[in-house]
């Protein structure tokens, strides 16, 4: 067997370390969960899955690209006429504590990490919530009680009282 030239090798070194950086995007889940979906839940689902795949960008507030807080203000705004604060920092301030074991559609849930790095995502149901996430590349759905998100968890937030809520549970 020759020898491969160099430019082949090269060539073939740059394919393989670009594919290696790229975070890989998830495919879009239907719905969250098995079961029915309550009116809350539907009504949230409905207008937020379309989001799932939109690229992350720090700063962001469009469908060309969002960050957690920017994701969380334009789905309050739209689905449920909210204006909330700009930063998870101040988003962490509204409404009212909720435990993790009384979450319901549309609870904001919050994280902390070792780097005090915050993030927030919106609760869906069956321990699943979505999120702009910067190491999935963009809006994904994860679980709760994946590790990571486990050991991070810091609170969550009710901001939509039921009578406020579009749909009753």
């Amino acid at each position: 067997m020759g020898r491969m030239p160099k430019c082949v090798f090269l060539l073939i070194a740059v394919l393989a370390i670009a594919g290696c950086g790229t975070p890989s995007r998830p495919v879009p889940i239907k719905t969250p969960g098995p079961g029915p979906l309550t009116g809350m839940e539907k009504y949230l689902w409905d207008g937020i899955r379309g989001w799932q795949g939109v690229p992350y960008k720090w700063g962001g507030n469009s469908a060309r690209g969002v960050d957690c807080s920017g994701l969380v203000v334009i789905v309050y705004r739209r689905l449920f006429n909210l204006q909330l604060p700009r930063t998870t920092k101040d988003q962490i301030r509204v409404g009212v504590p909720v435990s993790s074991g009384q979450l319901r559609a549309g609870d904001l849930v919050f994280f902390l990490d070792a780097d005090n790095a915050r993030h927030v995502g919106i609760y869906l149901r069956n321990r699943m919530f979505i999120h702009a996430s910067k190491s999935r590349g963009g809006v994904v759905v994860s679980q709760l009680d994946a590790p990571w998100w486990r050991d991070i968890y810091r609170t969550a937030r009710r901001v939509i009282p039921r009578y406020q809520s579009a749909v009753t549970d």
